[in-house]
């Protein structure tokens, strides 16, 4: 009978130190204003999508920052964080397309400082690169954002995955 105390006191000293844990994690996580956001400097950043997810909102300026990260944010009017493509673009000979989510997009980077920054960059002028990523997406959002936007003519195209794309939820 001793014992079955001791483990009562145990365990109910394990389980309000779990939720004293949850409640200081809830308390210091920051907001969700929007779908796929995290932090104020973000809003209208995104909108509804028409396959029911979300994406960029066209034509969205601002800055992100999180408190560690700053970088000025520009959504073209396609909805992609990159420069549209031209006619230039297309007669590169290496177009490369990037899909993902916050990789790809450059979360919390300065534009040149993006994947497809670097790779233009790196390229010295003999390759073009453009963005499909978009913070938050799984392989579902990615596939159907690329669906809307395949008119970019690429000659290599590639998904930036992580972890946490491989979650049951994305």
């Amino acid at each position: 009978a001793s014992a079955r105390g001791y483990y009562a006191r145990g365990l109910l000293a394990l389980a309000s130190t779990y939720l004293a844990a949850l409640a200081v994690e809830v308390s210091v996580m920051p907001p969700m204003i929007q779908w796929g956001l995290v932090n104020v400097s973000q809003q209208g950043m995104v909108q509804p999508a028409r396959w029911g997810g979300y994406e960029l909102t066209p034509g969205w300026h601002g800055r992100y920052e999180d408190g560690v990260l700053a970088a000025d944010v520009s959504i073209n009017a396609l909805g992609d964080r990159d420069d549209p493509p031209s006619a230039d673009d297309a007669a590169k000979a290496e177009r490369v397309l990037l899909l993902g989510d916050s990789f790809a997009f450059g979360w919390g980077l300065e534009k040149a400082d993006t994947v497809e920054g670097q790779i233009e960059r790196e390229a010295g002028g003999r390759a073009v690169a453009y963005s499909l990523g978009v913070g938050g997406y799984g392989p579902g959002d990615t596939l159907e954002h690329y669906r809307e936007r395949a008119a970019f003519p690429a000659t290599h195209t590639f998904l930036l995955l992580y972890g946490n794309d491989l979650r049951g939820e994305n």
